[in-house]
């Protein structure tokens, strides 16, 4: 009969404690990576498909992306640079999503003054002014319209 010591129990709970703290960063790891994609793909999604500068240059960070995946993966065959891999592989993800995020806010700049100006000129013709101007009383009816005719011409 094998007794445990004390040492033994806690060398355990230290293992499952390492464990259980592996997956949870393994989780936010994954969720992380799964935001990132989603919010890559709206941006192609709205920008990548258009005549623009902004559509060239996610094609090329896309491109370059891939170019610089496939050394990674050349380098990862020999073991001696497999660390240099995961990181050339992860860092020029970052440097892909930066890029991409940039993209995403200059094409926006450029679309938010001509939002603005719909929205702006939505609330000066609407017919018979809006509840809270005082020129009428507020309805439930009358909000509801009115709300589904502003977010109709804000799309």
């Amino acid at each position: 009969m094998s007794r445990h010591s004390v040492e033994d129990e806690v060398a355990s709970a230290a293992a499952g404690l390492a464990a259980l703290l592996t997956l949870i960063v393994m989780a936010v790891i994954v969720t992380f990576l799964v935001a990132m994609v989603t919010e890559v793909v709206r941006i192609y999604r709205t920008h990548a498909f258009q005549p623009t500068k902004t559509a060239r240059i996610l094609w090329v960070a896309a491109a370059c992306l891939l170019g610089v995946w496939l050394v990674a993966g050349l380098l990862a065959t020999h073991p001696q640079f497999a660390p240099l891999a995961a990181y050339l592989a992860s860092w020029s993800f970052l440097a892909y999503c930066v890029v991409v995020e940039v993209c995403d806010g200059m094409a926006g700049a450029h679309e938010a003054p001509a939002l603005q100006a719909n929205a702006a000129g939505l609330l000066e013709q609407a017919p018979g002014g809006f509840p809270w101007d005082g020129r009428r009383s507020a309805n439930l009816e009358d909000l509801i319209g009115e709300g589904v005719v502003l977010g109709e011409a804000l799309r």
